[in-house]
């Protein structure tokens, strides 16, 4: 993620999804992997846009190779300001997150 940094003005944001386990019995949550800005994705100064079918892919794939322990736990995204301050749309998107996701046989579809 810090490869994403945007420390040079015209950097664009970048982002992706967080993928990992929830562990049985208590309330810890592993991040395992995430997935990186691809070809098909949008971004600016000041937005990004996960684009296309690659990072839902890649949440497949991590899932299958990993017998389901695997899941879609969040995303994330660059903002261009040293201490990173949730946006009105980061919210919005937020709330549409928990609305909208779906938990179906051991894989978040999204």
């Amino acid at each position: 993620m810090v490869t994403y940094s945007q420390v040079i003005h015209d950097n664009h944001e970048g982002g992706g999804l967080l993928l990992g386990r929830l562990i049985i019995d208590c309330n810890d949550v592993v991040v395992d992997d995430i997935t990186v800005p691809n070809i098909e994705d949008q971004s600016g100064r000041f937005f990004f846009l996960r684009k296309g079918l690659a990072h839902q892919e890649k949440l497949k794939i991590r899932w299958l190779q990993s017998n389901g322990t695997c899941n879609y736990l969040g995303e994330w995204h660059t903002h261009p300001e040293a201490i990173p301050r949730p946006s009105n749309q980061d919210i919005s998107n937020w709330k549409r997150i928990l609305r909208e996701t779906k938990f179906e046989s051991g894989i978040y579809s999204l």
